[in-house]
C-alpha cells in the first residue's frame, strides 16, 4: 500500500497514511519511535529538540527550529528533520556538578532566554528545564543526533516537483513549486487557501471539504533579490528572515521583535502570514510604512503593485475581494540612512540593549554550538 506521504528523521524515512490534516508532528512523535543515534530510540517530544532542513533568504542550506505540536504533520511531507536529544546520556548527567562560578551572568541570561524561545507549548515548564539544564552543562554532556547538525541539507533540489496530497478527511493539499502554478490552482478552485506558517486549519470553517494550496515549496518566493532601486523579499521569507535582513534602530521593528516569545512562531511564519494576521498586522504595516515598502500582488490576468503609505489603506487594500498572490515586499534602496541587519555599526555601542535580538536572531547558531563544542 503507497503511503499518502513521507519525510525523514535523523536519516530514517517514515510513511504516513490515514493521517488527518489537523495532526502535528508532536501526535506522531508521541506514538512513534525515532532513532536518534545507532545505539538509541525512543518516542515522545520530552527532552528533544527538533530541527528542520531549510534554505535561507540567500537560498543557503540551513537548520530551523520547529516546536512540534505546532507543525502540522502533511506541511513536512519530503522534508528533513534532525531530533536531538537532551536526556539520554544518564551517566554523564549523573556526574555532572555543576560550577555556577565557571559561568557568566551574561551565559546564563543567554541559555534561559534560549529555553524560553523553544519551550514546548505542551510541555512548557518541564521542556524548559530541561533544555536550559541541558545547555548550561552542556560541556559535559553527549546530545544524541546533534552530529547531524554539522552537515546542512538542502530544502530545495533539482529534483523538486509538484505534488497533490489527498487526505482521508476530504482535505486536498496542493504543492506547487511554481508562482504560476499556484495562481492557476487559486483560480481553478476560488474557495483554496494559500497557506505557508501557523496551523492550515486556523481559518477555515469548514473542515471537511478544504482545498490548501501551501507556499513552501516555491524557491522564487523564499529569496531576498536585490535590483538596481529595490531589495525584493519574496512573500514567503519568514519573519525571522525578515528582521534578519531588515533589522535597524527603529522603534516599529525593536518593538515588534521584543514581543516574540517563540523562536518557532518567527521561524515558521512568513511575512505574508504575518500581513493577513489580525494579531500582527498593525506591527508590521508600521515597519513597511517606515521602510517605504511595495507589495507586489500578481494574479492570472495582471499585475499589482500597492505603495505602502499609511496603515489605514492597507488593511483596506489586504481585506478587500482582490484574488491576486503577495509574490514581494519591495523595500526602496534610496534608504542609505539606514543601516540594515542584527550586527550594523549603530547598534554596537548599545550591546545591552541588542543582546535579546541578537539572541533570537541566531539562535540555533548558539544552540548548534553548545550541543557540538558545549
Amino acid at each position: 500500500m503507497s503511503s499518502d506521504y513521507s519525510f525523514r528523521i535523523n536519516d530514517r524515512l517514515y510513511e504516513i497514511n490515514g493521517e488527518p490534516i489537523s495532526s502535528t508532528l508532536g501526535d506522531f512523535l508521541q506514538f512513534n519511535t525515532i532513532t536518534f543515534s545507532s545505539e538509541f530510540e525512543r518516542s515522545g517530544t520530552i527532552g528533544t529538540l527538533l530541527f528542520i532542513a531549510e534554505h535561507d533568504h540567500y537560498g543557503e542550506p540551513i537548520y530551523r527550529f520547529v516546536s512540534p505540536y505546532l507543525v502540522n504533520l502533511v506541511k513536512l511531507a519530503d522534508r528533513d528533520l534532525v531530533a536531538v536529544d537532551l536526556l539520554h546520556d544518564e551517566e554523564s548527567r549523573e556526574n555532572v556538578v555543576l560550577s555556577h562560578n565557571e559561568l557568566s551572568k551574561e551565559s546564563i541570561s543567554e541559555e534561559s532566554l534560549i529555553a524560553k524561545l523553544t519551550a514546548c507549548i505542551k510541555h512548557e515548564s518541564h521542556s524548559l528545564a530541561t533544555t536550559l539544564e541541558a545547555l548550561l552543562d552542556a560541556k559535559k554532556m553527549k546530545f544524541a543526533g546533534a552530529e547531524r547538525l554539522i552537515q546542512k541539507r538542502p530544502y530545495f533540489t533539482e529534483t523538486l516537483t509538484s505534488k497533490v496530497i489527498i487526505l482521508n478527511d476530504g482535505m486536498i493539499f496542493y504543492e506547487p513549486t511554481t508562482i504560476t502554478e499556484a495562481i492557476k490552482i487559486k483560480t481553478l478552485n476560488r474557495n483554496a487557501r494559500y497557506v505557508y506558517g501557523g496551523n492550515v486549519l486556523e481559518k477555515t470553517s469548514d473542515s471537511k471539504n478544504g482545498k490548501y494550496i501551501s507556499l513552501a515549496s516555491i524557491p522564487e518566493l523564499r529569496e531576498i533579490e536585490s535590483t538596481d532601486k529595490f531589495w525584493v523579499a519574496g512573500s514567503s521569507i519568514s519573519l525571522r528572515s525578515f528582521f534578519q535582513y531588515f533589522f535597524c534602530d527603529e522603534a516599529s521593528i525593536k518593538g515588534m521583535l521584543s514581543e516574540v516569545t517563540s523562536l518557532h512562531f518567527i521561524n515558521s511564519h512568513s511575512i505574508r502570514d504575518v500581513l493577513y494576521s489580525d494579531l500582527q498586522f498593525t506591527q508590521f504595516a508600521e515597519i513597511l510604512v517606515f521602510l517605504s515598502a511595495e507589495l507586489v500582488f500578481r494574479s492570472i490576468e495582471d499585475e499589482i503593485t500597492i505603495v505602502v503609505n499609511d496603515i489605514a489603506s492597507l488593511k483596506e487594500f489586504i481585506e478587500c475581494t482582490h484574488e491576486g498572490l503577495l509574490i514581494s515586499i519591495n523595500v526602496p534602496k534610496k534608504q542609505n540612512h539606514i543601516e540594515f541587519g542584527v550586527n550594523n555599526n549603530a547598534l554596537k555601542e548599545g550591546k545591552k540593549e541588542i543582546f535579546g535580538f541578537d539572541v533570537l536572531l541566531n539562535c540555533e547558531d548558539r544552540i548548534i554550538e553548545r550541543l557540538l563544542i558545549g
